[in-house]
C-alpha cells in the first residue's frame, strides 16, 4: 500500500477526470476507482473527493419572482355585518392568508377596486389593464375577483404583452372556515409561476385560457368553451 495523504492523494488521481465534460455520476465513479487503487477508504476517501462532487451547485435554479396580487373585492373579500345581516366587501384577505401560510416567495397585495363583480364595468377593467401594463418591474400577477364576471374580466385583459396574469376567486368569503379561497389562491399562485405569458382563470383545480371559459350559473363551476 502507498502511504498517500492530503494534497498528494488528491494530485495522484488522474488530472484528466477533473477536466473532462462528464456527468456528476460518471465523474464520481472515476474518482472512486482512482482512490480505490490508492487504498483510501472511510473519512480519507471523503476528504479526497473534489468538493464539487460533495456539494453540488444550484446556480441553474431560478430565484423566485415577486408576485403582485391585485384585489378587486368580490365574494373573496366579503365580510359579514351582524347589525345589517348583510355582507359587505372588506379589506383584501390575500395578505393575511399568505402570512398564515408562511410562503417563501416575495409578494405584494394591492386593492385596485373594491366591488361585487356584478358591479364591475369597462372602466374598472381598463384600470386593471393599465395597472398591469404600466408595471415595468413585475411580470407575474394574480387577481382576486368575484366569480360572476371573472371570465369577462379575463377576456378584457387579453393581449397584455410579456405578463402572466391569473384570475381566481371563491364561492364563499375567505374569512369563512370552509371557504375554497385558500385552495384557489394557492393554486393560482402556483399556476402564475409556471404558465407562459398570457391571461388565465384558475378555479377549482383547473386552469382556463382567457376568452375560452365561462361560469356555469347552474353548477357554480367554470367550464371551458371554444373561443369565438
Amino acid at each position: 500500500m502507498l502511504s498517500v495523504s492530503g494534497h498528494a492523494r488528491y494530485r495522484a488521481c488522474p488530472q484528466s477526470i477533473g477536466m473532462l465534460s462528464v456527468s456528476d455520476h460518471a465523474r464520481h465513479r472515476a474518482w472512486s476507482q482512482s482512490i480505490d487503487m490508492l487504498g483510501v477508504s472511510g473519512h480519507a476517501r471523503y476528504r479526497a473527493w473534489p468538493q464539487s462532487l460533495l456539494f453540488r451547485r444550484h446556480d441553474h435554479i431560478p430565484r423566485p419572482m415577486k408576485i403582485i396580487i391585485l384585489a378587486t373585492g368580490g365574494t373573496f373579500d366579503k365580510i359579514y355585518y351582524d347589525a345589517l345581516s348583510d355582507y359587505r366587501i372588506g379589506e383584501p384577505q390575500a395578505g393575511a392568508m399568505l402570512e398564515m401560510a408562511r410562503v417563501s416567495f416575495d409578494y405584494a397585495v394591492e386593492a385596485v377596486v373594491s366591488k361585487d363583480s356584478l358591479d364591475m364595468d369597462d372602466a374598472d377593467r381598463q384600470l386593471l389593464r393599465r395597472r398591469i401594463e404600466n408595471d415595468d418591474s413585475h411580470r407575474h400577477f394574480v387577481i382576486t375577483h368575484g366569480t360572476d364576471t371573472m371570465a369577462d374580466t379575463a377576456a378584457a385583459l387579453r393581449g397584455i404583452a410579456g405578463k402572466t396574469v391569473v384570475l381566481t376567486g371563491a364561492a364563499s368569503p375567505a374569512r369563512f372556515r370552509d371557504s375554497d379561497a385558500v385552495f384557489n389562491t394557492g393554486f393560482a399562485l402556483a399556476a402564475v409561476q409556471l404558465l407562459a405569458p398570457g391571461v388565465y382563470v384558475a378555479m377549482n383545480g383547473v386552469v382556463f385560457e382567457a376568452g375560452k371559459v365561462d361560469k356555469n350559473p347552474a353548477t357554480g363551476y367554470f367550464e371551458a368553451h371554444p373561443a369565438p
